[in-house]
């Protein structure tokens, strides 16, 4: 079951992680449904996007670039766009995906989370508070 994918100019390129088997196993033998965090978004690493577009960011940017932003989803509604840049996620700033996920699987049920964006379109940042929504 995939849980990550890697694209590159807006095309899938691969998976870039995956459910480990025993949890998968654990899964089917209970038969229960799980509740998972969301934003209703993916991200990628800064170093993962196109050159001209690394080139354009501000010195020293990091953080993740926000990708495949559901229409009327939650980081939509909380006004993130496509490849606006998360500088910080409750305080922490993450450069790869997985540890971003991490954190947000961890984030507790219903309370509101704290993103600060750098809007790609005037390169200003952006208080954003949303909580996630729990997909089923």
């Amino acid at each position: 079951m995939q849980a990550a994918n890697i694209t590159i100019r807006e095309s899938d390129q691969g998976i870039a992680s995956v459910v480990p088997a025993d949890k998968l196993a654990q899964l089917l033998e209970t038969k229960r449904d799980i509740q998972v965090p969301a934003l209703q978004m993916a991200v990628e690493g800064i170093w993962e996007q196109a050159p001209t577009f690394i080139k354009n960011l501000p010195a020293g940017t990091r953080g993740l670039v926000a990708r495949q932003v559901a229409r009327n989803g939650l980081a939509s509604k909380a006004g993130i766009s496509e490849m606006d840049i998360i500088l910080r996620a409750e305080g922490q700033t993450f450069e790869e995906s997985a540890p971003f996920i991490r954190m947000l699987r961890n984030h507790t049920q219903d309370k509101p989370m704290q993103l600060t964006i750098l809007k790609k379109s005037t390169f200003k940042e952006k208080q954003v508070t949303q909580s996630p929504t729990y997909l089923r």
